[in-house]
């Protein structure tokens, strides 16, 4: 080790576990941003596309977008902990004692649950998307949480 490199001790976050993340991450930020940019191009648009739906289907659309929104932002947050403890800035430990309440199995229950077949179908794919995607890392969380004891 030289001088210039910081004092690595091994932990959870090597090899394999460090790939798993960062995939997990890039696919994260490639949805956000996919979903960031359709909603621009909605509200950009010179008239509501979902206006000749029916008020209950529109705010159905709203709360979905909202759902998937936050979801994607808790495993953007608890991904983000994993990051840094896989490059020593903090540790296994505090990055588990950090993301506590991240994650949550009833947020992935509802998502599954959810039923969107009056929804447009970008709605819809973005929420089969994000439940994949929130499914993964929450059994990235469970084999993290297992190898930090």
């Amino acid at each position: 080790m030289t001088e210039n490199q910081p004092n690595m001790e091994p932990n959870t976050m090597s090899g394999p576990m460090t790939a798993f993340i960062e995939e997990a991450y890039q696919d994260t930020l490639s949805l956000m941003t996919e979903l960031r940019d359709f909603l621009a191009e909605v509200q950009a648009a010179p008239e509501d596309p979902n206006a000749d739906r029916p008020p209950d289907v529109r705010a159905r659309i709203v709360k979905e977008i909202s759902s998937i929104t936050r979801n994607l932002t808790e495993a953007m947050a608890w991904l983000l902990l994993q990051k840094a403890a896989g490059a020593g800035e903090i540790t296994p430990e505090e990055a588990e004692t950090r993301a506590d309440g991240l994650l949550a199995q009833v947020d992935a229950d509802r998502i599954a649950a959810a039923d969107g077949a009056e929804l447009p179908l970008e709605i819809r794919g973005y929420m089969d998307r994000s439940r994949r995607l929130y499914d993964q890392v929450l059994s990235l969380r469970e084999m993290v949480s297992k190898q930090t004891g």
